[in-house]
């Protein structure tokens, strides 16, 4: 199975080990300030439920809420791993990267096969642009676990 390519720095500049800190901090405040924004987008829509929304859009509202949360945690971790050199951390985040970049690639060929159908107009551009960065980090994070990682066992 091939293994994924390693950098040796972050952005052309930065050390691996302050590239893994950067996205570990991306990810955290992201998290955090995307959760704000769904709570408030929910607590705004919970009133008018049955009115204006339906459950349905409360529900989608709270899942995605959830999900900012668990970025948050998944930065949190990502950060506890490369500070205090907690190789498992950063190994759990790099394994819940790569099925995230699994599903998003599928969803980016579902997307491209709708768009070729002429059912919808996806923004192919931000999708590719945000898959491209998403595996640009996971490489820097597992470039830094190769690094550090004194002999584990990475992708």
């Amino acid at each position: 199975m091939p293994s994924i390519p390693q950098v040796n720095n972050c952005c052309f500049c930065l050390t691996t080990e302050t590239g893994a800190k950067i996205i570990g901090w991306l990810y955290t405040i992201g998290g955090a300030l995307q959760a704000i924004l769904y709570l408030m987008d929910l607590l705004r829509i919970l009133p008018r439920v049955g009115k204006e929304y339906t459950t349905g859009d409360a529900f989608v509202i709270a899942v995605m809420m959830a999900l900012a949360v668990l970025i948050c945690v998944l930065g949190i971790y990502l950060l506890l791993g490369v500070y205090k050199g907690n190789h498992s951390y950063v190994r759990l985040w790099l394994n819940v990267i790569v099925i995230v970049i699994i599903i998003q690639l599928i969803f980016f060929a579902i997307r491209i096969v709708m768009w070729i159908m002429g059912r919808s107009q996806p923004d192919i551009g931000v999708n590719l642009l945000n898959l491209l960065l998403l595996i640009y980090f996971a490489i820097v994070v597992n470039s830094y676990l190769r690094e550090h990682g004194s002999g584990v066992e990475t992708f």
